[in-house]
């Protein structure tokens, strides 16, 4: 089911390092919207909890860059694979 949400949120934080909003959350201190990727170990461990499951945000790409294309080998292409492979092994793992 797909729902159009409107919340107004205020706050006594504010910061714009992904990595804090996260210590924030498993320390208990709010509620944040953060990548499934980015918590899934948290999830899983029960550090964090799920509030709106079926609330979802647009998927965005998540890239792999080499500063030019000639450096785009049969080794950057398996760690691009290789890399797919284990996000979404931590992407469907998550409760």
């Amino acid at each position: 089911m797909k729902s159009k949400y409107k919340i107004k949120v205020s706050s006594n934080r504010k910061c714009n390092d992904g990595d804090i909003v996260k210590r924030w959350a498993v320390a208990g201190k709010g509620i944040a919207l953060k990548s499934r990727l980015d918590l899934s170990h948290d999830l899983n461990a029960g550090r964090v909890i799920e509030l709106m499951p079926d609330y979802y945000v647009k998927p965005t790409s998540l890239w792999l860059m080499c500063p030019s294309r000639k450096q785009v080998t049969p080794a950057i292409l398996l760690l691009r694979d290789l890399l797919r492979e284990k996000c979404q092994a931590l992407l469907t793992t998550t409760k």
